[in-house]
This record gives C-alpha cells, sequence and structure tokens, in this order.
C-alpha cells in the first residue's frame, strides 16, 4: 500500500467511525423504518459529517499536528468500544465509562506512537463495514406507505339492552402528574368519574401491563411477552372476549397491537392527516435522524427509547385520527358497544403542547404538556358524549399502562408503578376519591361487576367497588438498562411500600 493510499485511510478513519458507519447503523433499526418516503434524504447529514470530518484531519494533517491526529484516532477507538458495547445493551448505559479513558490520552500518548500503522488496516476493515451496511439499507426504498382515508361502512353488532363502554388507555401517564395537571376549570368532564389514587400496576412496560390489564394475571419468570400475549387474545379469556360474550360489539381505535381482536377496526392509522403534517416532511425526517444518532451515540444525552415508535405520525395520527373519530361517534350504536381507545402519548416524544398544537417542523414539547393535551382529546370527547346524551348513561374509563419516572436505586420505584385511574359508572354523577388498595389487573372484575354477570367468576383480582383493599400487590420492575433481560420483583403493601422479592425475566 503506498503512503498516499494509506495517509488517506488514516485521514478517513475518524469519519468512517463516528459518522458513514453509526449513521448506517442507525438506518438498520426499527425506528427509522418508519420513515415515510425513502431514507435517501438522510445520507445527507451522514455524508456532511464524514465530509467535515475528513476534511478537518486532512487539514490537520498538512499542518503535521500529529498529536492532535493521534488524539482523535485514540477517542475514534473509544467510540468503536462504546458501540460494541451499545450492540448489546439497547439503552447504551453502563457505556459512558468507556468515555473516561479519553482522560488516560496524556498518560498512553507515547504507547499509542508505536500503533500508527494499525489505524490504516482498521480503517480498511470500516470500509468494508460501510459496504456492507450500505448494502441492507437500500436508502432508496420506500419503507412506509402513507396513510390513506378508509371509508367504512359501519353497522351495528351490539346487544342494544347493555350500555357502552368507553376505555381510554393513555400510555405512561403516572397518577402524580395527574394531580398537578388536573384542574376542574380545564377539564370540567371529568368531575364526574371516581378517582383511585392507590392503583398500582404489575409491570413498568407496556405490554406486560397490558396482558395483566386484560386477563387479570401475571406473566411468568421466563415467559415470551409476545407469546403470552398473543395466547391470551386469541384463546382468551380476555376482558374483550368476556364483553364480546355478552353481546357487545367490539371497537379498537389506536396502535394497539393487532392481537387484540376486533368486529370492526378504528385504526388511527387509517385517517387522512391535514395536509401541515408533511409540509417540511424531509427537514422533519432529518431532524428525528438527528435526534435519533444522538440519543443512540452521544454518551451522556440520551434518551432510553431508541428502537422504540420514535416517528411523530403516530402522534400527529392521534390529532387528527382521533378527531375524525370524534366525527364519527354520533352513527356508531349508543348501546351495546365497547371502544377501546388507545392514545401513545403523554408518552415520549413529546411533540403537542397544552392545546393539542404542533410545529410543522418538530419540536419537543415536555411531558406535561403532552399530558395536557391527552386529558383535552378525553375531555372533548366526553363533551360530545354528553350532546349526543350518551355520557351518563355509558360505563367509562380513562388510565395508564404505568407511571412515568424510574427509581434510581434498588428499592425506589419512582412513580412507575402507580399509573392514573379514572372510573365512571352508569348515570354516575358526582365523582368520589377513593383510597383503595388495588391493580390495574382488577379493571376485568370491576368492569364485569357493573354488568351484573357471571362472566365475572372467570377473573381474578378484586372489584375495586367492594371496598376491599388488597393487602399486597407485586410489581415488576423492568431493568431500565436492558430490555428483556432481568428485572426486579417488589411486593408492594396497601401503602405501597416496597419489599424486594428478587430477580426475574422475561423474554420478547
Amino acid at each position: 500500500m503506498t503512503e498516499k493510499l494509506k495517509s488517506l485511510f488514516v485521514v478517513a478513519f475518524p469519519g468512517q467511525v463516528i459518522f458513514l458507519s453509526s449513521g448506517l447503523n442507525l438506518l438498520l433499526i426499527k425506528s427509522v423504518g418508519h420513515f415515510s418516503s425513502g431514507k435517501w434524504y438522510l445520507a445527507v447529514p451522514i455524508l456532511t459529517g464524514f465530509a467535515f470530518s475528513f476534511i478537518i484531519m486532512t487539514i490537520l494533517n498538512k499542518l503535521n499536528k500529529q498529536k492532535v491526529i493521534l488524539f482523535i484516532q485514540y477517542t475514534s477507538f473509544l467510540f468503536v468500544l462504546f458501540q460494541f458495547v451499545i450492540a448489546y445493551n439497547e439503552y447504551g448505559y453502563y457505556a459512558e465509562c468507556v468515555f473516561f479513558g479519553i482522560l488516560l490520552f496524556p498518560f498512553l500518548y507515547s504507547y499509542l506512537l508505536r500503533f500508527k500503522e494499525v489505524i490504516v488496516y482498521f480503517s480498511v476493515l470500516y470500509l468494508c463495514l460501510n459496504i456492507y451496511y450500505l448494502n441492507g439499507v437500500n436508502i432508496f426504498a420506500q419503507t412506509f406507505e402513507r396513510p390513506k382515508f378508509q371509508h367504512l361502512n359501519y353497522s351495528s353488532k351490539g346487544n342494544l339492552s347493555l350500555p357502552n363502554i368507553y376505555h381510554f388507555l393513555i400510555d405512561e401517564a403516572s397518577f402524580e402528574t395527574f394531580q398537578k395537571i388536573f384542574s376542574n376549570s380545564k377539564f370540567e368532564n371529568l368531575i364526574e368519574f371516581d378517582v383511585f389514587s392507590n392503583i398500582t400496576t404489575s409491570y413498568s412496560f407496556s405490554m406486560g401491563s397490558g396482558y395483566s390489564t386484560f386477563t387479570s394475571k401475571h406473566l411468568l419468570d421466563g415467559d415470551s411477552v409476545t407469546a403470552k400475549f398473543k395466547e391470551a387474545f386469541e384463546e382468551g379469556p380476555t376482558l374483550v372476549s368476556s364483553l364480546k360474550e355478552l353481546g357487545y360489539e367490539t371497537v379498537k381505535i389506536g396502535n394497539l397491537p393487532n392481537t387484540i381482536k376486533s368486529d370492526f377496526n378504528f385504526r388511527f392509522e387509517e385517517y387522512q392527516y391535514e395536509e401541515e403534517v408533511y409540509k417540511y416532511e424531509a427537514i422533519n425526517n432529518i431532524i428525528v435522524f438527528l435526534q435519533l444518532f444522538k440519543s443512540k451515540y452521544t454518551p451522556f444525552f440520551r434518551e432510553p427509547f431508541i428502537n422504540q415508535f420514535l416517528y411523530p405520525y403516530t402522534i400527529y395520527s392521534e390529532k387528527y385520527g382521533f378527531q375524525k373519530f370524534l366525527e364519527q361517534e354520533e352513527r356508531l350504536s349508543n348501546k351495546g358497544r365497547y371502544s377501546l381507545i388507545y392514545l401513545t402519548s403523554p408518552h415520549f416524544p413529546y411533540l403537542m403542547d397544552d392545546n393539542c398544537d404542533h410545529k410543522p417542523v418538530l419540536e419537543y414539547t415536555t411531558y406535561r404538556s403532552s399530558y395536557n393535551c391527552s386529558l383535552k382529546m378525553i375531555n372533548q370527547f366526553l363533551a360530545r358524549l354528553k350532546e349526543l346524551n350518551r355520557f351518563e348513561s355509558s360505563l367509562i374509563i380513562v388510565h395508564s399502562d404505568h407511571g412515568k419516572d424510574y427509581g434510581r436505586r434498588l428499592g425506589d420505584l419512582g412513580n412507575r408503578h402507580h399509573p392514573v385511574f379514572l372510573f365512571k359508572r352508569s348515570n354516575q354523577r358526582v365523582g368520589e376519591s377513593f383510597n383503595i388498595a388495588g391493580e390495574l389487573l382488577d379493571l376485568p372484575k370491576t368492569i364485569l361487576s357493573q354488568l351484573d354477570t357471571p362472566l365475572v367468576k372467570e377473573f381474578g383480582g378484586i372489584n375495586l367497588y367492594d371496598n376491599r383493599g388488597k393487602k399486597e400487590r407485586h410489581f415488576f420492575q423492568l431493568n431500565p438498562f436492558g430490555r428483556w433481560k432481568k428485572g426486579f420483583h417488589y411486593k408492594l403493601d396497601e401503602d405501597m411500600k416496597p419489599a424486594f422479592l428478587g430477580i426475574y425475566r422475561l423474554e420478547e
């Protein structure tokens, strides 16, 4: 290999490691698969970063700044180690310690001088790696079909002697935040709801919580969450299957797993978005990509949700899709219908402000703003039910799958175990506050008890209106430092005081 070619690979090494391989690898993860019109424009930030790095290294080489060049190359090696660590740890925690190696550079400088030739071979290796990533990415492929409006030919299928049930499930809404933001003047239609302040979830993550909420069961150590979820909704009994057995028409609205079966399938993605959402589509996509890049590859500024559904159209669809559903509520049945309405917000990313407005170009708001938006949409929907004379006779539930914050130490649960939980019975006019020690898995028995059906016997848990709280509850804290690995099992007493019971694990 000629000296000029070696020099070329040397100056290219940092850019290949930090920008090319990292950027192309990022394009392979699930989150980026939801970009709407291909990924070609995402080559812009990747190539810009690489080019900038290459130019800087070339200038430094011409100025013979060998110590600076060696420092950048050494830092790039640390970045390689960091990438290997987060390859086995989705959230990237524990990897920050790699970057403390930078502090050792002055002590290692004399030794590093002996390994300058190694940089050439690593640079060639990364060239091969980037070719491999590029082959897998196919940045010009269409990855997401823009949702189209679907005309729904509706006819009632439910038992008209049964009251409507509206079940609002909002993601990551803690009870503590609800206490801070709830205002009778802002959310006047929620005044008639009973507020349960002592309800816990069984799991700190959505699928586990959903499983226990609809089945009144716990996942066992070593269970596959996906398999158990699928089994429950295909074989039952679940809250949904029991309501169907009673004669309910079941309607699903939102991005819930397809394993929750519906006779009549509303999906937010089926609705047309307003043009404003797509006004600056490419710019939005680049901004999201840069935020994903920051989240995964910067050591101290990451968000722990890198492989989740971060792309904003999910959130936008809630605003516009929810409005479509609201408009169509009038022509849906006023009896015998169970509507399961799922809202991603207030879960991250926070894109809506307090009034459910957003910027055409992505700009994050706050958890509290996103929470306010969710309650505002629910309050608006309840107002519509009152206009249609459906509010009073209906059974309405508003709750979250879990709270928001993890604790920082063993035994400190934060508020992850403490979801918001509101319940309005049929013909209820005044809401009350309840401090009964209960769980989300008590929901099936509580709802079915309101319908006075023997099917209530199929479920564990308690009827929350029996006024007999639980002496103990169980909470499984998913390890926030690595999903589907080891987690912590706690027993909670009547006052939510935790006792650590040991380690558990789950499979995806």
